[in-house]
């Protein structure tokens, strides 16, 4: 990916600004190929909140990544998925009345190829991840429910125990990617960190509501990580920890991308 290069990217800072507009010019690439929108097929969702729907959302997300950008659009419904992967120039679209809602059976979470017969790994699949991805979106007014309850649950009774504490998927985690937008949709119950941001760049974050119980452990609302150029604009966060985290990550220091750089907070409600 071609990034513009940081002239001090080890000492940007953090701008908490009223800014009401912001616009990145890189992100200027929609998801068509030939001035034609690709809307891909769904007609095999069932939104029943019952039905695992996991192959046919990925697989409409991996249709529009071949038509060379595309739409997957969720309509009224609750649709039960474990983890997928948002590929280049796809946006997830959500009506109001939809819920993409995460299973909360574990092994769906393992890493891919891991051994299911042997004991849980220390860290599982995020609901939604990326990886060397350009121009997704996820935005509608929609729910992204991460189904936390059962995983609180258990991490709360193995740490009053002095247990091992179990792994828990984070709901969004995207890495080494750009030209990201996340508008008007609600986050809501991850069983970790709501929204994370590993060595990303060119990020918009807008009109989001992330909504935890208070109590919920490590329920973070936004963390970019080694992130450069990040918006962040008029969200609402209620949660169990940090409402917005930015971290250096955990790269080498000596990488001149290490560490955060012009991230932009503005018109954020906390509580």
């Amino acid at each position: 990916m071609k990034r513009i290069p940081l002239a001090n990217p080890r000492f940007g800072t953090v701008l908490m600004a009223a800014l009401s507009t912001f616009v990145f010019p890189a992100m200027a690439k929609s998801v068509t190929k030939n001035g034609k929108m690709f809307i891909a097929s769904t007609s095999d969702f069932v939104g029943d909140g019952k039905t695992d729907n996991t192959q046919q959302i990925q697989a409409a997300i991996d249709s529009c990544n071949a038509a060379g950008g595309g739409i997957v659009e969720f309509t009224a419904g609750t649709f039960l998925t474990g983890p997928i992967t948002l590929e280049s120039n796809v946006k997830l679209e959500l009506d109001s009345a939809a819920t993409l809602l995460g299973t909360t059976y574990t092994k769906a979470y393992y890493p891919a190829g891991y051994d299911t017969n042997l004991s849980a790994p220390s860290s599982l699949q995020p609901l939604i991840t990326s990886n060397n991805a350009s121009n997704i979106t996820i935005s509608g007014k929609g729910t992204i429910d991460g189904n936390g309850q059962p995983w609180w649950t258990a991490y709360n009774a193995a740490k009053a125990s002095g247990g091992t504490l179990p792994a828990r998927p984070r709901l969004i985690k995207l890495n080494h990617s750009q030209n990201i937008t996340i508008d008007s949709v609600m986050l809501q119950n991850s069983p970790q960190f709501h929204v994370s941001l590993e060595y990303c760049w060119y990020v918009q974050i807008r009109n989001v509501t992330i909504l935890a119980p208070s109590n919920s452990p490590n329920t973070d609302g936004i963390d970019p990580a080694t992130c450069h150029f990040v918006y962040i604009s008029h969200c609402r966060i209620d949660n169990g920890d940090d409402d917005i985290a930015v971290k250096s990550g955990k790269y080498d220091p000596t990488d001149p991308n290490a560490g955060c750089s012009n991230i932009w907070i503005s018109n954020w409600h906390v509580r």
